[in-house]
């Protein structure tokens, strides 16, 4: 099986995050390339700020301006009306921004712009309608995202689609799915479609997800560890908790110029970090090689939160 990665946002989108980012890390800037540090979701206790009203939402959208969707309580459900018409707007960048922008609030409406946004012109466009789907997945919408899954042309929003369909979890969409995997061409989208299949208990795809968590080579544990948030089961703790035992090496998380690899278990450790909400009492990075102490202190955690398949 082959990782689905996700596709990129559009170039202001993802350079002006980048340095936002590094800016609240103390991070200077300088030279041709700077790497991103890993950084933990934000806490929803973060401090909130007094909404903006539709009009400034608006025009902090047309001027391209991100602070907008980085300050918590900025947009309120009452700026949606006024955001969907920029979604006819000419920038492909205005359009992204404001589904990145309706995605705070989710609601029926910004979910119906976003099934409609899945066939805009501009990729950046409907990886951002994706991205809205999978933050706020209902399963009023199952019918529409059907057709998407059967008829869409482009394979990152099939993969999208399939994976929105999973996280709706309705016991229904097992064969439009099935039906789904069956006539995939593209290997990554084939794939969402086969751990979606796996997160809705289909057993032909639960066992050849677990079965590549026991793969021979180390690589392919990786992978398969990093696509359980896909899968969600936590009948299947107890495949990850064996695997903190496994210390090869497995992925090349260096920059382009320098390698540097982390093991099986520091994959396991990374990803169910991320996925429990930090329930670790030690530090977790994304190009850390975890103690044995660690490693102990983690399946102690998730031993407690293992339940039996």
């Amino acid at each position: 099986m082959h990782r689905c990665w996700k596709r990129p946002p559009s170039g202001i989108v993802l350079g002006a995050l980048a340095l936002l980012v590094l800016a609240r890390q103390g991070c200077s800037v300088s030279g041709a390339q700077a790497t991103m540090p890993y950084m933990p979701e934000e806490s929803q206790a973060e401090r909130r700020s007094p909404a903006m009203s539709p009009d400034q939402v608006v025009d902090r959208i047309r001027q391209k301006d991100l602070m907008v969707l980085q300050t918590p309580g900025a947009i309120a459900p009452d700026a949606v009306p006024r955001l969907l018409p920029l979604l006819k707007d000419p920038d492909s960048e205005i359009r992204e921004l404001t589904l990145r922008a309706l995605a705070l609030v989710g609601g029926k409406e910004a979910r119906h712009a976003a099934i409609s946004a899945l066939r805009d012109p501009a990729d950046p466009v409907r990886a951002a309608a994706g991205e809205l789907l999978l933050k706020h997945p209902d399963k009023a919408d199952l019918q529409a995202l059907y057709t998407e899954l059967a008829s869409n042309r482009d394979e990152g929003v099939r993969e999208d689609v399939a994976r929105v369909i999973s996280r709706i979890g309705d016991p229904s969409s097992l064969e439009p799915l099935r039906a789904e995997f069956a006539r995939e061409a593209d290997d990554r989208a084939r794939h969402a479609t086969s751990l979606a299949l796996a997160r809705l208990h289909d057993p032909q795809h639960r066992r050849a997800y677990i079965e590549e968590l026991h793969a021979p080579e180390a690589p392919r544990r990786a992978v398969a560890v990093r696509d359980f948030p896909e899968v969600n089961d936590a009948s299947m703790l107890p495949d990850l908790i064996q695997l903190l035992d496994d210390q090869r090496e497995a992925l090349d998380v260096g920059t382009s110029r320098k390698r540097l690899m982390i093991r099986v278990c520091d994959v396991v450790v990374m990803v169910l970090d991320a996925h429990f909400n930090h329930p670790f009492d030690f530090e977790v990075q994304r190009r850390k090689r975890y103690s044995t102490e660690e490693l102990n202190a983690a399946k102690a955690v998730l031993k407690l939160r293992a339940s039996p398949r």
